[in-house]
């Protein structure tokens, strides 16, 4: 079996601060305070191919959910995690900068971005698709650390038994 090594996604420009995934199917996604122990916080990427292209799926690994386009200029939301489905859910993942972080792209026009609408990045602000490849759309990839997955019941992801 393939043990997926679940990560946070943080604001290059503020790295207190963590990507969170909406609680239940619908709600939206957020910039919060960086917490290790939140499994809101935490991510997993699955290989996806959603709405004709093929990409990959950031999947919340505590409530199974993946965050979904919602339109350009609207906010992401979350909802279930289904392999192959017509959901909108496959990214491409982008160079962001020249340090190694990335920017999370929309498959139908790579100049649409997860981005910090707000651009304030501060907790609470909502994390939606804009058309900026600047700072606001500008991610790091930081592993969790383990202490904070063995609180944490991981769900079982594209046919892959749940990890215990």
């Amino acid at each position: 079996m393939v043990q997926m090594q679940p990560f946070h996604l943080v604001s290059s420009s503020n790295t207190q601060l963590a990507i969170q995934a909406g609680s239940g199917d619908g709600q939206i996604v957020t910039l919060q305070t960086l917490d290790p122990t939140n499994p809101l916080q935490l991510w997993v990427l699955q290989a996806q191919v959603a709405g004709n292209f093929q990409g990959a799926a950031f999947v919340n690994p505590g409530t199974g959910n993946s965050v979904t386009y919602n339109g350009s200029f609207n906010a992401l939301v979350m909802q279930p995690y289904s392999g192959g489905s017509g959901d909108f859910d496959s990214w491409n993942l982008l160079p962001g900068d020249g340090q190694g972080n990335l920017r999370i792209a929309y498959p139908r026009d790579n100049s649409f971005s997860w981005n910090d609408f707000s651009g304030a990045f501060q907790p609470g602000d909502t994390i939606g698709l804009y058309n900026d490849t600047a700072a606001n759309s500008v991610w790091q990839v930081v592993l969790a650390p383990v202490s904070a997955l063995q609180s944490i019941q991981v769900h079982a992801l594209a046919g892959e038994p749940a990890a215990v």
